[in-house]
Formats: C-alpha cells, sequence, structure tokens
C-alpha cells in the first residue's frame, strides 16, 4: 500500500472501501451515514467516477463534512484500484439495483471480504452453494448497515472467509471459459447437435 498511503493516508485493513460509479442507485448516501454513525478510526474510501452526476457528489460530500475519516479519492485505475481493493478491511456495496456487480467480483477477486445490499442481482452474486461468500444488509436501511459495519469492525475475528477461499470462489463460479462451454451446451439444446 504505497501511492495510496502517500496520497490519502491509508493503511493496509485499515479503512472500508466503496469503489464504484458515483451515483445515486449505488447507495453511497446509506453508507456515508451508517459510517457516520460509527465509532472507529477506521477510514472510509469512496473511489469513481463523478460524471454527469456533479450534484450528488456535492451531496455526498456535505453529508461528509467534518469527518476526516472519510476520503473522497476520485476514479481509481489499474494499479492504484488493485492496491485499494486488495488492502481494504472490507469492500462495501450498498446499491439499490445492478445488473452483475463487477466491482463486487473483483473485490472478492482480491481476497475481500464483502458487505453487500440484499438484492437479488448482490446475492447471486456471492452465493456459493448453500452458502454465502459475504454478509448483506437489508437494502436501504442505514440502521441494518451500520450494524452490519460495527460488527465487522469490532470482530474481525469472526470473519467467514479468507482471502485464498475469496479469490478461488470468484475464479471458479466466474471462470469465462466455464461460463462460454456452458453458454454453447444451453445452444446446443435450445438448436439441438448442430455445430456451433
Amino acid at each position: 500500500l504505497n501511492r495510496l498511503a502517500e496520497r490519502f493516508g491509508l493503511e493496509s485493513e485499515r479503512y472500508l472501501l466503496f469503489l464504484s460509479r458515483i451515483v445515486p442507485e449505488k447507495g453511497c448516501h446509506y453508507l456515508i451515514e451508517a459510517f457516520r454513525q460509527i465509532e472507529t478510526d477506521m477510514k472510509l474510501l469512496i473511489a469513481g467516477d463523478t460524471t454527469h452526476t456533479r450534484d450528488y457528489e456535492r451531496q455526498l460530500r456535505e453529508m461528509a463534512r467534518g469527518d476526516g475519516r472519510i476520503i473522497f479519492a476520485g476514479p481509481l485505475f489499474d494499479e492504484d484500484k488493485a492496491e485499494a481493493m486488495s488492502n481494504a478491511f472490507l469492500y462495501v456495496h450498498p446499491s439499490e439495483i445492478e445488473g452483475l456487480p463487477i466491482a463486487l467480483l473483483e473485490a472478492m477477486s482480491h481476497g475481500r471480504n464483502v458487505l453487500v445490499s440484499d438484492i437479488e442481482e448482490n446475492l447471486e452474486a456471492i452465493e456459493n452453494g448453500a452458502q454465502r461468500m459475504g454478509e448483506s444488509f437489508r437494502n436501504k436501511s442505514v440502521s441494518d448497515l451500520k450494524d452490519r459495519l460495527q460488527e465487522q469492525i469490532r470482530h474481525p475475528e469472526r470473519r467467514r472467509f479468507t482471502e485464498s477461499e475469496m479469490a478461488e470462489f470468484v475464479t471458479r463460479k466466474y471462470n469465462w471459459d466455464a461460463i462460454a462451454e456452458e453458454t454453447i451446451r444451453v445452444y446446443r439444446q435450445i438448436l439441438g447437435n448442430t455445430a456451433l
């Protein structure tokens, strides 16, 4: 954690990470409100692009005003993005709506434990058979998000998955070769055994 430590004063495993487009449906406002209610010396790193959402960014900065623990990094790319994800204590994804949350999968591929809103798309992304490879909170509930954050911070020993387990899960479940083979199999079922 060299470049981000210099730029933002971060320490490895001593910050929470929100990394996404800075738009209302990604739910960053819930996270800021919940985080401000927690007693911790950890920081909250908010990273992402605010293209076409300057009013929302201003709203978030106003919500965070006076709390030196909350850092707005702007967009992070390449090494900076990998460094932010690899060293976060927890990746938080409080989105209200999603498709397939790629940033969530990236965080898990870096071995991060995750806390997500309980919308179907997020839960499906962390689903691993009968268990979930992460924790969830009630969508749009600041109080539930606060409680889950506080629990994670106060009891890090209860983290359910190791870095290698998280990374292995994502690599296995979202392996593009396996996905392509499964897609071809479905097409063959639909079309018969004609060559694809």
